[in-house]
């Protein structure tokens, strides 16, 4: 899969929430990578807002259904696709993050 735009994301499953009878039938993507501009102000309210770069190259690597709890106290679901960023060359094949910087030769 790959994303030739900028893309906004958030970290929590409630930020992704829109109105409407459709919101609980559409899955949401979780990207394991460390190439991310935070836009949020997560320290005064709720906002984890982030962009993505352009030009991501993603692997999916699992599935599943989460469960959340909104801030009203109710809960929801969602179905959750797990992608691995192929282009941040600080991950491994294995998904696990290597500290050190791969050499590009």
């Amino acid at each position: 899969m790959e994303f030739d735009r900028f893309t906004a994301g958030a970290n929590n499953l409630h930020q992704l929430e829109a109105p409407g009878p459709d919101s609980q039938r559409t899955a949401v993507l979780e990207i394991q990578t460390r190439r991310v501009m935070y836009l949020g102000r997560s320290d005064r309210v709720d906002d984890t807002a982030h962009l993505l770069p352009r030009g991501m190259q993603l692997r999916v690597v699992g599935s599943h259904t989460a469960t959340y709890q909104r801030p009203d106290g109710s809960t929801g679901q969602r179905q959750v696709i797990q992608l691995l960023d192929l282009t941040d060359t600080a991950t491994s094949d294995t998904g696990t993050t290597d500290p050190t910087p791969k050499d590009p030769r």
